[in-house]
């Protein structure tokens, strides 16, 4: 069941982040929000005094952005460069090579992870930042589109073109599952569940699926939407009747158009395991 609320939602501000904004992100305490551009700045909006700072400067466009604490930011661009900034320092307090341009990124507890061109794919603790656990070929044998970690930090997904998901663990084997009904329907965007850790997935089609990882099973698939999902994520408030699903369906020549949803309990908890 979707709710759609025109009208009922306050406009607090307009703010043109360069060119095109590439990407976006709230701080965690939700009183400011960082965004990336095609022109390779990265700039953050204090809500409390809507004056957008610039803080990030790539080579090329910023493509990824993540808060990694209250005061860091971790950047990844088409400049092939991963950097972290500190908010009270002028300039980056480390920047690493890519093996390719960063396409998607995703943090939770200390385990960073960036998806990139050519199937590539990154895997950092940032307790130690410079030595990546994983800095090579992806599992997935097409290009990958989106990644989402866990909110344990202790597996994540990568979603890829043709409709594939690969769940990887820290501990053991992962697996690789069909999350489209549609052959080649690319997996546009994941998301974990903050508190139960289902997995939910966008595709082309317009379908945005529930997904058990360890029960290997899907819990939950939505109504088809008018066109492609492009964008989801959850609302960070651990309480289980506030969480929400924004869905950004975007079709070529149709509106855009952002859905809120709540999230059933069916949805979103993980089926008990087989005896």
């Amino acid at each position: 069941m979707d709710y759609i609320v025109p009208g009922l939602t306050v406009g607090k501000y307009i703010w043109q982040c360069g060119p095109t904004t590439l990407c976006c992100q709230w701080s965690k305490d939700s009183e400011k929000i960082f965004c990336g551009s095609s022109n390779g700045i990265g700039a953050v909006l204090d809500l409390q005094t809507p004056q957008p700072m610039p803080f990030a400067r790539h080579a090329a466009p910023l493509r990824c952005i993540r808060v990694v604490d209250d005061a860091v930011v971790c950047t990844a661009g088409w400049d092939k460069q991963m950097k972290y900034w500190d908010l009270r320092a002028p300039n980056s307090v480390l920047t690493s090579e890519t093996p390719e341009r960063a396409k998607s990124m995703d943090f939770a507890t200390s385990l960073l992870v960036v998806g990139m061109e050519n199937k590539k794919i990154g895997v950092y603790d940032m307790r130690k930042p410079c030595e990546p656990l994983k800095g090579d070929q992806g599992p997935l044998r097409r290009p990958i589109q989106c990644v989402s970690v866990s909110p344990s930090g202790t597996s994540y997904a990568c979603g890829g073109v043709d409709g594939h998901v690969a769940v990887e663990y820290a501990d053991r084997q992962g697996y690789i599952f069909r999350a489209q009904e549609e052959a080649q329907t690319p997996v546009n965007c994941m998301a974990f569940h903050p508190v139960f850790g289902a997995l939910a997935t966008g595709g082309a089609d317009g379908v945005c699926n529930f997904w058990d990882i360890t029960q290997r099973r899907r819990l939950k698939r939505s109504i088809q939407a008018s066109s492609s999902i492009t964008s989801l994520t959850f609302n960070p408030n651990d309480s289980f009747g506030e969480a929400k699903i924004h869905k950004k369906p975007r079709t070529h020549g149709q509106p855009i158009k952002v859905t809120l949803r709540a999230v059933t309990n069916s949805e979103a908890t993980p089926l008990p395991m087989d005896i």
